[in-house]
């Protein structure tokens, strides 16, 4: 929150959880179960330490108090095909790419992370839905500047932000799975606090 001036939000990416299409684990129910019969031996691929599949395994385990075993990997496509591979039992692919791997069968889809489903995939029910409980993990995009960017400028680029934010490109992306987000400096920053507490807590940063 120091060291950025925050422009505008461009959209948020929800995940969606998954699991092999060979896997015995047919949803997120069972894999719950898993995890608590076994604790630290679900292995669970990540995109490294921080990113955003490595934040749905911290929520998970803390809205079902279970413990996975966290393999993280490089990159996200790093971590699907450790699962593809059944290197590991779970992991979480973005919304915007995980369609032809679940329409092709390939992954079996347990939940998306958003607090909403996404209308490109309006059969995998929301996690937040199947718990019972807040979950709402995504990969938040959106412009930023140096801190201290004067107020006219900070203007202009909301103002250039809008324009974008309602061009057919914008629209080809939420058609994928992207999520809309609002738009404008006031809306990103009061956001991002919000961010932050979460995953202070999530993550026990004192």
């Amino acid at each position: 929150m120091k060291d950025f001036t925050y422009i505008s939000m461009i959209a948020n990416t929800p995940l969606v959880l998954v699991v092999s299409e060979k896997s015995p684990i047919r949803d997120l129910r069972s894999l719950v179960a898993l995890a608590r019969q076994q604790r630290e031996g679900v292995a669970f691929a990540s995109s490294g330490l921080g990113t955003s599949i490595h934040q749905v395994l911290a929520s998970l385990q803390q809205a079902t108090d279970t413990t996975f075993l966290h393999v993280p990997y490089k990159s996200g496509a790093e971590a699907a095909n450790a699962l593809l591979s059944e290197a590991v039992q779970v992991t979480a692919v973005e919304t915007v790419v995980v369609g032809p791997f679940v329409e092709s069968g390939r992954m079996r889809p347990l939940g998306v992370t958003s607090s909403q489903r996404v209308p490109r995939l309006p059969n995998i029910p929301t996690v937040a839905e199947q718990l019972g409980a807040e979950f709402d993990v995504g990969s938040i995009s959106g412009v930023v500047a140096p801190v201290g960017t004067p107020p006219a400028i900070v203007k202009r680029l909301e103002e250039a932000m809008a324009k974008v934010l309602r061009s057919e490109g914008m629209q080809v992306l939420f058609m994928q799975g992207g999520q809309p987000m609002p738009a404008g400096a006031e809306a990103f920053q009061t956001r991002m606090r919000k961010e932050v507490a979460k995953w202070k807590d999530v993550f026990g940063v004192r």
